[in-house]
C-alpha cells in the first residue's frame, strides 16, 4: 500500500529569521557563496508548480530548490539545479507522481535529510527523475545529517552519480532506498558512504531494498568505507526480497566489515526463489560480514532446492562471509554455473529433508522449526493444499500463526480436517516442488510435525485418504 500524503501538515509562512537560516542551511552544497535559490513556503497548496508556493518563484535550471519542511506535490514538470531538502528540524515529504518530471541540473546534487532533527520521505508513484549529479539521503557528507527515505513504486530514476545512502558526517542517522518497482539506473551505489570522524559513537544506518523492478548500477556497488579517524560506524544493508527483480551491476561489488563498518547482504525468498544481483561485465565481488536468509512469512514452494545469489565471471567471488545463515537449513558455496561464470548459491541441507511425499500422500516426522519436504507429482500453475500439524509454541495460538502467514501473503487457515490445523493454499512452481518453512520470524519455538498434500482438483483418492485421516483421528479423540 502506498503512503497516503495526508498525514503531513502544511507549513504556514515562516518567518523572516527561519526562512534565512533555512536558506543558510543549504549554501554548503553551493559553489558560488550567493547562488540563486527559491525556498519552499507552502504558501497556497502543496503543488510544486505553483509559483506562489515559492519564495523567489518556480524553480529552474539556474535556481537552487531549498524545501526546508513541508508537503510538495509534483503532478507536472518540475527543474532545479541544486536540491536540499529537509534543511530544518521537522518532517518532510516530496511525491512525484505517474506523468510527472523533475530534472536536477548537473551543476549540483540531490540531497535529503540535511540536518539534525530532518526526516525527509521521497515517494516516486511515477514518472521520471534525471539527476544529472549525486543523490544524497541522510546529510551532505560534511555535516550533521538527519534521516531520510527514498521509495520507488514505479517510473523512471536516472542518477549519473552516485546514490549515497548514509551521507552524514556528523550525527547518527537513519536512511533507506526502498524499491519496489520502476527502473532505478545508478551510476554507483554506495550503502553507507560517510561517517563521524570524531570521538562520539554515532551510526549511520544505511539500507538498500528492492523487491521489484530493474536495479542498474553501471559501476561499483559498495557497502562501508575503509577504517580511518574516530569512532563514527556504519551499518550498512543491501536486502533483495523475493524474485521480481533485475538486478545489474556494470563493476565491482565490495563489503567492508571492519571496527568502523559493518555490512549485511540480505535475501528474502518467495515462491519464485530470490533475485540475484548479476555484474554483468565479470567485476571483482569482494563479500565481507554477514550473509543472512529468511523465507518470506516463514515457508515457501520453490520449483528448485539450490539459488544463486551473485553471478560473475569465473574466479571473481571472494566469500569472505564471517557470518553465514543457519546450517541447520542452508549450504553456501561457490560454484561454476557454465560459460565462464561462478555464483554464490544458497541450497537447502540435505539434513534438513523430512521426506518426500508424492501428490496425495503425507508425512510425519519430529517436530522442528525448520526443515522441508520435497513434493512430487505436482501440475505445475495449479493450486496444492497443505495441510500441517503445526504447534504455534510458546504464547502464542494457531489463530495466531495464520494471521502471520495471511499477513506476509500466504493464504492460510484453521482446519480440523485429517487431524491437521493449519490449511495454506500455494500454486504449485513444476511437477516437484520443495516446501520450505522456517518459524524462527514467528515464534522461536513454533514447529511443524506432519503434512498432507492434496492437489486442485483433488482425486476421489486423496479426498478419500483426508476423510479416512478425520475418522481415525476422530476416534482416536473418543478413546482418550
Amino acid at each position: 500500500m502506498r503512503p497516503s500524503t495526508a498525514n503531513f501538515s502544511r507549513p504556514a509562512l515562516r518567518s523572516r529569521f527561519g526562512l534565512f537560516a533555512a536558506i543558510l542551511a543549504g549554501v554548503s552544497l553551493t559553489p558560488g557563496l550567493f547562488a540563486a535559490s527559491t525556498s519552499w513556503t507552502g504558501a497556497v497548496d502543496d503543488d510544486w508548480t505553483n509559483a506562489g508556493n515559492w519564495d523567489g518563484g518556480l524553480p529552474t535550471s539556474a535556481l537552487d530548490t531549498i524545501i526546508p519542511t513541508g508537503e510538495v506535490v509534483l503532478d507536472g514538470t518540475g527543474s532545479t539545479r541544486f536540491a536540499r531538502l529537509g534543511t530544518v528540524a521537522g518532517t518532510t515529504q516530496l511525491t512525484i507522481n505517474s506523468g510527472a518530471s523533475l530534472t536536477n541540473g548537473g551543476a549540483g546534487a540531490f540531497a535529503a535529510g540535511l540536518t539534525s532533527g530532518a526526516t525527509v520521505a521521497i515517494i516516486q508513484n511515477g514518472g521520471s527523475v534525471d539527476i544529472n549529479n549525486s543523490l544524497y539521503l541522510g546529510g551532505t557528507g560534511s555535516a550533521n545529517g538527519g534521516d531520510a527515505t527514498y521509495t520507488v513504486y514505479d517510473g523512471l530514476l536516472d542518477v549519473s552519480g552516485s546514490l549515497g545512502i548514509g551521507n552524514s558526517s556528523g550525527g547518527s542517522t537513519t536512511t533507506s532506498f526502498i524499491q519496489q518497482g520502476g527502473d532505478v539506473t545508478l551510476g554507483s551505489l554506495d550503502i553507507g558512504s560517510r561517517r563521524y570522524g570524531g570521538g562520539a559513537v554515532n551510526v549511520n544506518d544505511a539500507t538498500y531494498e528492492v523487491s521489484g523492478g530493474t536495479l542498474a548500477v553501471t559501476g561499483n556497488w559498495n557497502q562501508g568505507l575503509d577504517e580511518g579517524t574516530g569512532n563514527g560506524r556504519i551499518e550498512s544493508t543491501g536486502h533483495v526480497i523475493g524474485s521480481k527483480s533485475t538486478i545489474s551491476v556494470g563493476g565491482n561489488m565490495v563489503l567492508k566489515q571492519n571496527t568502523q563498518s559493518s555490512s549485511t547482504l540480505r535475501y528474502t525468498l518467495d515462491n519464485g526463489g530470490v533475485s540475484k544481483i548479476n555484474l554483468t561485465n565479470g567485476g571483482a565481488v569482494t563479500l565481507a560480514g554477514t550473509l543472512e536468509t529468511d523465507l518470506m512469512g516463514g515457508m515457501v514452494l520453490t520449483s528448485g532446492n539450490t539459488f544463486s545469489l551473485i553471478e560473475t565471471a569465473e574466479g571473481g567471488i571472494t566469500n569472505g562471509f564471517s557470518t553465514l545463515p543457519d546450517s541447520e537449513l542452508w549450504n553456501v558455496e561457490v560454484v561454476s554455473v557454465g560459460g565462464g561464470r561462478e555464483a554464490l548459491q544458497l541450497s537447502l541441507n540435505a539434513a534438513a529433508l523430512q521426506g518426500t511425499v508424492a501428490a496425495g500422500g503425507s508425512a510425519a516426522f519430529a517436530a522442528t522449526g525448520k526443515g522441508y519436504v520435497e513434493l512430487t507429482g505436482l501440475s505445475t500453475g495449479s493450486t496444492v493444499s497443505i495441510y500441517l500439524n503445526a504447534d504455534a509454541g510458546t504464547g502464542l495460538t494457531i489463530a495466531d500463526l495464520v494471521n502471520y502467514l495471511d499477513q506476509n501473503g500466504i493464504v492460510a487457515s484453521t482446519t480440523s480436517e485429517g487431524g491437521y490445523n493449519v490449511l495454506v493454499s500455494i500454486a504449485a512452481p513444476g511437477e516437484t516442488a520443495y516446501y520450505t518453512w522456517d518459524l524462527s520470524g514467528f515464534n522461536g519455538d513454533a514447529t511443524i510435525s506432519g503434512l498432507m498434500v492434496i492437489p486442485e482438483p483433488a482425486s476421489t483418492a486423496a479426498l478419500a485418504g483426508l476423510a479416512v485421516l478425520a475418522v481415525a483421528y476422530l476416534f482416536r479423540r473418543k478413546r482418550r
